[in-house]
């Protein structure tokens, strides 16, 4: 059950949610935790500027668009993706630079960086080939 403190009154502009036929609404959305299953009847909505930090989906049958949170297991999978090749390329980058540093620690800092970047390529593939959100 949602609570008027479990939103932050800084990044979504609102007079409060309002209990509608026992569902909390907010600005006149329905808000959920996650993407209520089965997830295939549900399409995205590009970002919106409903709310900051909030993603929108719409049932694809009756048209109602819900806004549920920005976290890993709501945004599209290709979000995801793109995501996690982003931070193997920031890890690999980081690597480099403390290998190339010289200092004592340098090199086994360098080699769990590397470690990490490797993890989330692998991550990444696995997402692409199973087609759905991992981490």
């Amino acid at each position: 059950m949602m609570t008027h403190a479990m939103i932050n009154p800084y990044t979504v502009p609102h007079s409060g949610p309002k209990l509608v036929d026992g569902i909390y609404t907010l600005n006149g959305f329905r808000h959920e935790q996650s993407v209520p299953e089965p997830k295939a009847d549900w399409s995205f909505v590009p970002p919106h500027g409903k709310g900051a930090g909030a993603l929108a989906y719409r049932h694809n049958a009756t048209g109602e668009t819900i806004l549920v949170p920005s976290i890993w297991y709501n945004q599209p999978l290709e979000w995801r993706i793109d995501g996690m090749a982003y931070v193997a390329a920031r890890t690999t980058e980081s690597a480099r630079r403390q290998a190339a540093d010289g200092k004592p620690w340098s090199r086994s800092l360098a080699a769990q960086q590397l470690r990490s970047a490797r993890r989330c390529i692998n991550l990444a593939r696995a997402m692409k080939a199973t087609g759905q959100v991992l981490a």
